[in-house]
């Protein structure tokens, strides 16, 4: 999973740059979302196949509407086996994450 040239809008998450900001004494930067995205994506993906890697490679591949901190709601489409999945993640504007 890559993401690239992003930006964590204070506006698409109100509520993690608050919390990260208490705990941490500053604002975070994209990649502290960039993080968080992705670990919540692993946790709910253990979550569903248990530490069955295919599943949870399936899992991961066929995420609908999964809220992130980045861009709103991500949507990832598989391709073939041997190419990773496409994400889709919604614009900040458009979808508005409940983190």
């Amino acid at each position: 999973m890559v993401f690239g040239g992003l930006y964590l809008d204070p506006k698409v998450s109100p509520k993690f740059m608050h919390a990260y900001r208490d705990r941490m004494g500053y604002l975070p930067a994209y990649n502290a979302g960039e993080n968080y995205d992705i670990i919540r994506m692993f946790a709910y993906a253990f979550g569903k196949a248990g530490d069955d890697g295919d599943g949870i490679r399936d899992v991961i591949a066929t995420l609908k509407n999964f809220p992130t901190v980045l861009a709103g709601r991500c949507i990832w489409t598989p391709t073939t086996s041997r190419e990773p999945a496409r994400s889709d993640c919604g614009s900040s504007s458009e979808v508005r994450s409940s983190h």
